[in-house]
């Protein structure tokens, strides 16, 4: 009797940490604000270009996925748009891009949680898109995604000497597209390889080619406003803010007249700050040599200036504004530090010299609140924006070499 009740109570215990372990197992993970995800992408125009979701605290791998392309978030979604090179064969063939293409026809929207597809949107483009003669190649980019419309641009190049720009809305609902725009050949070339020569905002999309800038209708892509001049992009409380390479400048939208101008001292190197950051008041100026300045971006006025004390002789620096902080960090084979900078005085709060190797050819700051990201061509890094301190690195797989980074935060993205 005293067998049997033992082996009934150590029954029941098993069961009741099988129960208590089986719970655990299945118990969702509480997420808070402050928790980030890091997307990286690497091997941009390879045929193993991917894409891996990092953790934002601790720089482990939540998961990864084949891609090569460009990365919106709209509305806490993530939109991906692969970017294919297609080799054009038939040249009268007057199909869309994606129809011509060997890989995905469309857009994707993925779970930022876990990197699996959550839905597709096909992307047709209408039968009088047609491909110009003699294309060797042409492949599409993803500028914004804007009240259910997708804003785009299709790049035709020539044997790789000249090209033509097409850029266009497409309706998500639909997958229709909604107009196009045949960039004229005298406002070529624009920027859009990065996509930094197209912005849409307030209902209307700014183009700035190289030696003249225009602006389109978002709802219809009739052009509104025309400039003879190149790099106007973006405009702040009505006024587009240029770089030269020794020079920055306010240029009135509505006129196009120049409101200030700013040369940059002798020594200081050119202007790798391209347009200006601008932020509350302020417009900053950074050079080559590491000399960073904060302009009244109402009259040019210069506010202060902040110079970098170790400079090698291939500096770039450039800066970047993340959660009301500065940061200059230098793109560079050699020195390179991140620094943080109060953005209303110039007074430096840390700086910290990253991970010095062959490597460190392209850094940019990532985000966001506690956490800043710094990307090499080798290597992901988390540093505490408070203090400097390094809370972790993660080196790339052999063979990887990082293009961008995006990071976001719960409040940006669902993950």
């Amino acid at each position: 009797m005293y067998v049997k009740k033992s082996l009934i109570l150590l029954t029941v215990i098993i069961a009741v940490l099988g129960c208590t372990k089986k719970r655990v197992e299945v118990e969702p993970v509480n997420l808070t604000g402050s928790e980030q995800l890091v997307l990286v992408t690497a091997n941009y125009g390879r045929p193993d270009a991917s894409l891996t979701a990092l953790d934002g605290r601790t720089g482990k791998v939540k998961w990864k996925m084949a891609f090569d392309g460009d990365i919106i978030v709209h509305s806490k979604v993530l939109y991906l748009n692969r970017r294919v090179w297609t080799d054009i064969v038939n040249y009268a063939d007057t199909v869309s891009f994606y129809a011509n293409s060997g890989g995905p026809q469309n857009l994707l929207t993925i779970d930022a949680a876990t990197g699996k597809v959550i839905r597709q949107i096909k992307n047709t483009l209408r039968p009088d898109f047609t491909i110009g003669c003699c294309s060797t190649y042409q492949f599409n980019s993803l500028v914004k995604i804007e009240d259910e419309i997708a804003y785009m641009v299709l790049s035709e190049y020539d044997f790789g000497i000249a090209y033509r720009e097409t850029i266009y809305a497409t309706d998500l609902a639909a997958g229709q597209v909604k107009w196009k725009y045949k960039v004229p050949s005298e406002k070529l070339p624009l920027d859009v390889y990065s996509r930094n020569g197209i912005t849409v905002t307030d209902g209307k999309v700014f183009v700035a080619g190289r030696n003249q800038s225009f602006v389109l209708d978002a709802s219809t892509g009739h052009s509104i406003q025309e400039y003879k001049m190149g790099g106007l992009i973006n405009p702040v409380e009505g006024c587009y803010y240029l770089t030269k390479s020794y020079e920055a400048s306010s240029i009135d939208a509505k006129s196009g007249n120049v409101k200030w101008r700013f040369g940059i001292p002798a020594g200081d190197g050119a202007i790798t700050s391209t347009p200006l950051l601008v932020y509350n008041d302020l417009a900053y100026v950074c050079t080559m040599s590491g000399s960073i300045s904060a302009l009244d971006k109402g009259t040019g006025e210069k506010k202060w200036t902040f110079k970098v004390k170790e400079i090698t002789p291939y500096s770039n620096y450039k800066v970047s504004m993340r959660s009301g902080m500065l940061y200059a960090y230098n793109e560079s084979l050699e020195n390179n530090r991140l620094f943080s900078l109060d953005p209303i005085t110039g007074k430096l709060n840390w700086e910290v010299l990253m991970d010095d190797n062959s490597d460190n050819i392209s850094q940019q700051v990532g985000d966001e609140n506690e956490l800043v990201y710094e990307r090499t061509m080798s290597s992901v890094t988390a540093v505490d924006s408070k203090t400097g301190k390094k809370v972790w690195r993660r080196l790339n797989p052999k063979g990887e070499v990082i293009n961008n980074i995006h990071a976001y935060n719960r409040a940006q993205l669902d993950f």
